[in-house]
C-alpha cells in the first residue's frame, strides 16, 4: 500500500528522513532506503522454548537503535552503562539473569550477547517465562528530542501513513501475542507504553490513561480471539526510577501468581 500518493507529501518525508537518519548518528547501518522502500532491522525477545512457568508478554514502545545493533533490548551501552528497566526487574523479582551474579571482566557486549543466550534459554530466576516486544518495530534513537521514541516513528511518518503502519503493526503483535501465550490458560500480557495498551486491547477494555497506569487501575482483555488473557497497562519506561513504579510491578506480580487479576 502506498503511504504517499501525492508527491508533495512524499518530498517532506524525504526531508524528514533525512533528518531521522542523521539523528540515528552511529546507528545508521541499521536503515536502508532503495527508492520509496526503507528496510530496516529490529528487536524483540520471543523465546520458543517452554517450561511450567506461566508466560507472561512485556510489550514496549519501540526498540532503540543502539539496542538493535547491540542485538538485545535495553543493551548495555559504554562503560557498562545499565539500562533503569533491569534494576527495576531484579529489585522486584521480575528477572534477575543467572550472570548477574557474576563479578564481569569482559566487555559490554559479552554481556548483552550474555543475557540474550539467558533470556532464550529460560535460565533466569522469575516467577514467569517472559517474551519482550515492541508495539512499533521501527527503531529510533533513544534520547533523542525530535526523533526519539515512538513520538519521534510518529513525526517521521505523518499521521495518515502512519495509520496505514499502524494497522500492520497490530496484526504483528497480535500475532506474537497469539503464539507466545497458545500454550497456556494462566497468561498475561503487559504493556508499558499507550500504543502498545491501545494495539490490544479488547473493544470492551477501558482506553488508556495514564492516571490509571500509575494506580494499577487500566487492565483490561488482548482482542481477537485472545478475550481471556489479562491486559495491564502500565507506566512508560521513563517512569522506572520513582518509587511507585516498582511498587507498581510487585503488585502486578502478586495478582498474577495469585490468580486475581
Amino acid at each position: 500500500m502506498e503511504s504517499y500518493p501525492a508527491k508533495a507529501d512524499l518530498l517532506k518525508f524525504d526531508m524528514r528522513w533525512e533528518s531521522f537518519y542523521e539523528a540515528n548518528g552511529k546507528y545508521k547501518n541499521i536503515f536502508v532506503r532503495k527508492r520509496n522502500t526503507v528496510t530496516y532491522q529490529s528487536e524483540n525477545l520471543i523465546p520458543t522454548k517452554l517450561d511450567q512457568r506461566s508466560p507472561v508478554l512485556l510489550v514496549f514502545g519501540n526498540p532503540a537503535s543502539q539496542s538493535v545493533v547491540y542485538r538485545m533490548c535495553f543493551a548495555f551501552e559504554n562503560e557498562l552503562r545499565e539500562h533503569r528497566i533491569w534494576s527495576v526487574f531484579r529489585k522486584t523479582g521480575w528477572l534477575k539473569f543467572f550472570s548477574d551474579e557474576r563479578i564481569w571482566t569482559d566487555s559490554w557486549q559479552a554481556r548483552n550477547k550474555q543475557r540474550k543466550k539467558e533470556f532464550f534459554d529460560l535460565e533466569y530466576e522469575s516467577p514467569f517465562r517472559l517474551g519482550i516486544t515492541v508495539a512499533l518495530s521501527l527503531p529510533s534513537p533513544s534520547s533523542e528530542k525530535i526523533w526519539g521514541g515512538v513520538a519521534g516513528v510518529k513525526r517521521l511518518f505523518g499521521q495518515k501513513a502512519f495509520r496505514i503502519i499502524e494497522a500492520f503493526e497490530k496484526m504483528r503483535l497480535n500475532n506474537i501475542a497469539r503464539n507466545f501465550l497458545k500454550n497456556s490458560s494462566h497468561g498475561c500480557v503487559i504493556t508499558f507504553q499507550r500504543d502498545a495498551y491501545e494495539f490490544l486491547r479488547s473493544s470492551d477494555s477501558p482506553q488508556y490513561s495514564l492516571k490509571l497506569a500509575k494506580a494499577i487501575g487500566l487492565i483490561g482483555c488482548v482482542s481477537n480471539g485472545l478475550e481471556a488473557v489479562p491486559l495491564v497497562g502500565l507506566p512508560p519506561t521513563r517512569y522506572a526510577n520513582a518509587n511507585n513504579f516498582g511498587n507498581l510491578l510487585v503488585s502486578i506480580k502478586e495478582k498474577i501468581l495469585l490468580d486475581t487479576i
